[in-house]
């Protein structure tokens, strides 16, 4: 409200009298002017002098005006934020989730947010945020409340106004989806606010959209497969959309990609998906996950992806490379033993410099290899150390790869000296001594991990043959363990094994063994019992070190799950001095490390704790560290569902918000409109401050008076006057 005054400290007839004598002074002056000047000059001299007259009055009588505003030291503004399950969704496919679309709004440590700007402007503005309760919002807190994943939109709005503060409300900024599943009706709490006079201002947030759900699980997966043999797996995939969808299939192996398809289904169809011919060339647990890619609108993200765990028997075909610099009395022994269906014998022995024996298809009969991949066709090599310096040096850094990654196995025999700066850690022998014994010596066979019980090794009679050299480990890595040793002293090896990446190695320290089987009949049975197991045991693949527990029991968002993982060492015990993390990664790009630790009464067995605030689909990455530097991994999945009745329905209610803010006299803005300088409507019941503005003392009025009379005093001396 604006009014207008003069600052005149005598009598209005003053005021009357001067503006009298002015008419007449200028009535009397036009008619002498318009006597001695041209009609159009004089004219122009009396509407400057009329100008001079005018803004001389001014001057004198000092008019004002006083104009009524809000005092912003008097206004309340509540910033009331939806922090609800519904405020995670993404209306567009890997997107932004709604609440990352009003977060950098409210973060009151950047200075060009808008909340920043607002309380520049007004004397206070509060931040709250609700879902079934209101609480205050701290710098960077916004988090959405997982123990109570209902909206109830309008309690929170009632739950303002039954708030005691000296200072009313003068506006409230309520930024939200327009979900209320719970609680008093938004638009009936805001007909209180229109009769308090309150405005509700809505910033809308989200994007209406056309939802459905697109879902796969795997159907009728197989208890187990075999290493080595093709299987298929099946996957059904349900589209709950109105709408046709094409979309691609994957199938992930370990996180990556296995095999995938692509798909086009109908409104409403349900399609069958078969995956065949897929081969796994290593034993052990396989984590598989099935996912499809997810169009916008999905109202289910928990869903689009399956998961199985499948293990994988070892292969009933072991293939065997045995390679040598030299023809041995070993070497016929060992191909004689491992002669049974199950293993497929290659071997490729250096007889003279340029003469090689070769067997089996793909082995080189002019020499050694320099295909760094050479290996990874077979599942065990045994090699004579005395050939790394045969090999090139690719060929033998391949090793690792080939033990590590492939999963295969490595036996080594020979002498160890110099053989460990070719190998490293491979080789679990570090020292050994060597021994040409007068006599035979009693022998001790372990049966753990390589025999079984049934074996009998308690009847066996092993013993390490006199007269023909050997070597007898002495120390071994910290990961390896010793499995055949000395009767008489254990620390004095004859082979000692040990896990290596997804593989493993050994070494064997007596190619005399041969005389064994010439033993007897028995001594020659338990000399191919023996050797077959050490090759199934080095061919059988992944050591199942890192053994997760797989949750099957239903997970949902917000609350803690456990993570749970048994550690064995190489020495295939627990391990009590690991170091494992677990990198989860999940929707919106959710991404977190977190440490497992020994847990208290198990040995080996490790936790760690964590808590998935979205639904949908996490990937969790071990890293098992050992203190010698060896490094295990495995990849699992885990689905996080939505128990919460917002899950069903996620649509973003424009026309809701939009009534709100009607009802109660505010504004309603979509939250890409929105920015810094946006205002609020206030209360029209607001405290109000006066401000007055003195016209005569405005710098234009004294510009125009000197330009009146300056344009004037220009003309008459053109004029020749006075």
């Amino acid at each position: 409200m604006t009014e207008i005054g003069i600052d005149w400290s005598f009598s209005p007839l003053w005021i009357i009298g001067f503006v009298s004598l002015f008419a007449v002074l200028l009535f009397w002056h036009g008619r002498s002017l318009l006597r001695t000047l041209v009609s159009s000059t004089a004219w122009k001299l009396i509407f400057l002098r009329l100008g001079v007259m005018f803004f001389l009055l001014l001057l004198l009588v000092k008019p004002y005006l006083v104009t009524q505003k809000t005092d912003p030291a008097q206004v309340r503004v509540v910033s009331l934020l939806d922090l609800s399950a519904s405020m995670n969704t993404q209306d567009e496919g890997g997107g932004k989730s709604r609440l990352d679309f009003v977060r950098p709004h409210l973060n009151p440590v950047d200075d060009d947010s808008w909340i920043h700007a607002m309380r520049k402007f007004y004397g206070y503005v509060d931040s709250l945020g609700f879902s079934e309760e209101s609480w205050p919002l701290v710098t960077g807190e916004f988090d959405i409340s997982y123990n109570s994943p209902q909206t109830a939109l309008g309690d929170a709005l009632s739950n303002l106004l039954d708030q005691k503060e000296d200072l009313p409300i003068s506006a409230v900024v309520l930024f939200s989806d327009g979900k209320n599943n719970q609680g008093q009706s938004p638009l009936e709490v805001a007909n209180l606010y229109r009769e308090l006079g309150t405005p509700v201002n809505v910033i809308g947030v989200g994007e209406s959209r056309e939802r459905g759900n697109l879902s796969i699980e795997f159907q009728d997966p197989p208890d187990a497969v075999t290493a080595k043999e093709e299987f298929s797996l099946q996957v059904l995939v349900l589209n709950d959309f109105k709408d046709p969808i094409v979309g691609e299939v994957e199938l992930l192996l370990d996180g990556n990609v296995f095999a995938s398809q692509s798909v086009s289904l109908l409104g409403g169809e349900n399609r069958l998906l078969s995956f065949d011919s897929l081969l796994l060339e290593v034993a052990g647990s396989r984590n598989l996950q099935a996912k499809i890619s997810v169009p916008d609108g999905d109202s289910d993200p928990s869903d689009n992806a399956d998961f199985l765990v499948l293990p994988v028997r070892p292969p009933d075909l072991f293939s065997v490379l045995h390679i040598s610099s030299r023809l041995g009395t070993f070497y016929p022994f060992l191909k004689r033993g491992l002669s049974a269906e199950r293993f497929q014998f290659n071997s490729q022995i250096r007889l003279s410099e340029n003469t090689y024996h070769s067997l089996g298809e793909n082995i080189p009969e002019d020499g050694f290899s320099h295909d760094p991949d050479f290996w990874m066709q077979f599942d065990v090599v045994m090699m004579d150390l005395g050939c790394l310096d045969e090999l090139n040096s690719t060929l033998v850094h391949s090793l690792k790869d080939y033990v590590q990654k492939r999963g295969g196995g490595l036996l080594t025999y020979g002498a160890l000296k110099g053989a460990r700066s070719h190998l490293g850690g491979l080789l679990p022998a570090v020292e050994g001594i060597n021994l040409q014994s007068k006599q035979d010596l009693s022998l001790e066979v372990i049966s753990d991990p390589l025999f079984e019980e049934q074996q009998n090794l308690n009847s066996w009679k092993t013993f390490l043959p006199h007269s023909l050299p050997s070597v007898l480990v002495t120390r071994v890595n910290p990961a390896a363990r010793r499995s055949v040793n000395l009767s008489s002293n254990s620390d004095k090896s004859l082979l000692v094994v040990q896990a290596y990446g997804a593989g493993k190695t050994a070494y064997w320290g007596s190619p005399g063994d041969w005389r064994r089987a010439l033993a007897s009949p028995d001594q020659k049975r338990e000399f191919t019992i023996f050797w077959q197991s050490v090759t199934e045991w080095l061919g059988s693949g992944v050591v199942e070190r890192l053994k997760i527990e797989n949750l099957e029991e239903e997970i949902f968002r917000g609350s803690e799950i456990s993570l749970q993982v048994d550690a064995l060492g190489g020495n295939f015990e627990p391990s009590l001095d690991a170091m494992i993390e677990a990198n989860i990664s999940g929707p919106n790009q959710y991404s977190q490390l977190i440490n497992l630790y020994p847990e208290g009464g198990r040995a080996g067995a490790y936790s760690g704790k964590f808590k998935p605030m979205l639904a949908g689909n996490y990937q969790v990455d071990y890293l098992l560290k050992f203190p010698d530097g060896e490094k295990l991994r495995q990849t699992s999945y885990l689905s996080v569902e939505d128990s919460s009745a917002e899950a069903l329905d996620v649509r973003y209610t424009e026309r809701d918000l939009q009534m709100i803010a009607t009802l109660t006299g505010g504004k309603f803005s979509r939250i890409g409109d929105f920015d810094a300088e946006w205002r609020p409507t206030l209360s029209d019941r607001m405290p109000t401050v006066s401000q007055k503005m003195s016209l005569a003392k405005i710098w234009p009025i004294f510009v125009l008076l000197f330009f009146f009379a300056g344009v004037e005093w220009i003309l008459r001396r053109k004029e020749g006057l006075k």
